[in-house]
């Protein structure tokens, strides 16, 4: 890799530090994780409504327990890899919007990272 290539990265690094994706502490890994996970269980739960709507067949193969089970552990992992690749960004849009409201309380306070001094308000 040339200079020029090198010393562009160790510009963008120090970027990187805190976002999303590349958390510059365990409390900001731990904040994504669960911002990933909620999505996942959104998103399941968006499936499971979404399976209601369809109509199952009442023909010779109609869907036993046996399926019902295997079709709700399918979407549930389906789900939670959608949820792991960021595929819709509605974790990331949380992880986002609560650094941005608990990082000037951080700031503040000179730690490193987000402190929950208030529970989250509905903003007009």
């Amino acid at each position: 890799m040339s200079t020029a290539a090198t010393s562009l990265t160790k510009m963008a690094q120090p970027a990187l530090s805190g976002t999303w994706g590349h958390p510059d502490n365990p409390r900001t890994a731990r904040l994504q994780d669960q911002c990933k996970q909620f999505e996942g269980v959104l998103l399941n739960e968006m499936m499971k409504s979404m399976r209601k709507t369809v109509p199952e067949s009442g023909g010779l193969f109609s869907a036993g327990n046996g399926q019902r089970t295997a079709r709700d552990m399918y979407d549930e992992r389906l789900t939670q890899s959608l949820a792991g690749r960021d595929a819709l960004g509605i974790g990331k849009g949380i992880y986002e919007r609560l650094m941005k409201k608990f990082a000037p309380a951080t700031a503040k306070s000179g730690g490193d990272s987000p402190t929950v001094t208030q529970p989250l308000q509905a903003q007009a």
